[in-house]
């Protein structure tokens, strides 16, 4: 089988998709609609995107431009499915070539952002109303989905999820002088991770006598401003800004520490916090739909509302009393993780559905007479770029 994946060329949360498919026995085609360096074995690679990607004076309208170009070269290459990546712009690529059947992958923010404004909305039901199959990554995008027009006939709830084997369950001994090590894997560069509510949250607790450290592991635009929060409210000395880590660093990291804390505003389905969760790091996040998800308070995890570090400071002072529930808690959640986000089982599922799309028999572009071109007919394949 031949499946077309549209979306950007430096996507990450799509490139385990690339990979499975390869690994799965497909013909897998990269059509990238904005430029990036990262590449996949055995992945068919055809850019589909201006010199200047979407830089130029047009801004993201280029991504129109590049459903234009994307019909031209999934005409040339003739793939039984296509699946896009990001509704707001893989997914406006997928429908803007006007290709069938085609699948679109939400990943958070393509939906939970731009849904909230009236261009977005009218963008994103667009994209849905034609697409075969919506996956979205948690229960929690459902109502939002339905408010577009979407039937529940068409979406699928399945996360990503991790490489289970990558991250063995490795809990810390809590340190019998009630030192806590905390860690924090978001990115540096959004302002939906809402950093400052992690640093204020330390300070206050620190300042209320806790021997606490916080490692910020990822990197980002905006470190600098939060290395200068971190200096104002007296905590330098115990943050470690550690610019960025390797995929295979981060097991041991997560292992070095009690205690994983994100304050996201807002989230799809966050893969730092499975990683957090299958290495045994005890997790300490924002009460936000995407969280409770996954975890219960009180249970499995501690939740704070989002925004308020004063609670965060309250619960990390009064974590090193609370030895029981972490044992009870990191245990569960491993089972968690192998139950629901294994990377390789979840993505069979997808792959699976791909196949269901592709097999109804009405695959291609419009022709010239309307309706679509049979797959078994399609013909010959031309040359690739």
């Amino acid at each position: 089988m031949r499946v077309a994946v549209i979306g950007h060329g430096s996507m990450i949360h799509s490139v385990p998709f690339l990979r499975h498919m390869v690994d799965a026995g497909l013909e897998v085609h990269w059509l990238q609609i904005a430029p990036g360096r990262i590449e996949v074995p055995g992945v068919r690679v055809h850019r589909c995107f201006g010199r200047g990607g979407y830089k130029t004076v047009l801004g993201k309208l280029d991504y129109f431009l590049g459903g234009l170009r994307a019909r031209a070269v999934l005409r040339r290459i003739k793939p039984d499915v296509v699946n896009s990546h990001y509704a707001s712009s893989g997914g406006l690529a997928a429908w803007l070539s006007g290709f069938r059947p085609y699948a679109v992958t939400i990943h958070g923010s393509d939906l939970i952002d731009r849904s909230r404004t009236i261009i977005g909305r009218a963008i994103l039901r667009r994209v849905f109303s034609s697409a075969d199959l919506v996956n979205l990554c948690g229960e929690h995008m459902v109502p939002i989905l339905e408010n577009l027009g979407v039937p529940t006939s068409k979406m699928m709830v399945l996360p990503r999820g991790i490489e289970l084997e990558r991250f063995p369950f490795r809990p810390k001994e809590p340190d019998p002088r009630g030192r806590i090590r905390i860690i924090c894997t978001r990115s540096l560069g959004s302002a939906v991770y809402d950093i400052p509510t992690v640093l204020r949250g330390l300070a206050e607790a620190r300042g209320r006598g806790l021997e606490a450290s916080l490692t910020l592991a990822a990197g980002g635009k905006m470190q600098g401003r939060f290395q200068s929060l971190a200096g104002e409210l007296g905590v330098a000395d115990s943050v470690l800004f550690r610019g960025g880590y390797s995929p295979d660093e981060l097991p041991g990291l997560l292992a070095e520490h009690d205690a994983y804390v994100s304050a996201s505003l807002w989230d799809g389905a966050s893969q730092s916090l499975m990683e957090a969760m299958a290495c045994g790091t005890f997790p300490i996040v924002s009460d936000i739909p995407a969280n409770r998800e996954w975890l219960k308070d009180g249970r499995d995890c501690l939740l704070f509302p989002a925004g308020d570090w004063r609670r965060l400071a309250e619960i990390l002072l009064d974590l090193p009393r609370r030895g029981e529930l972490i044992r009870q808690a990191v245990a569960a959640n491993r089972r968690t993780v192998e139950a629901r986000a294994d990377r390789k089982r979840n993505l069979g599922k997808l792959t699976d559905r791909l196949v269901g799309l592709s097999a109804r028999g009405t695959t291609g572009l419009p022709s010239a007479g309307g309706g679509t071109r049979s797959a078994e007919n399609a013909g010959e394949h031309g040359a690739l770029p």
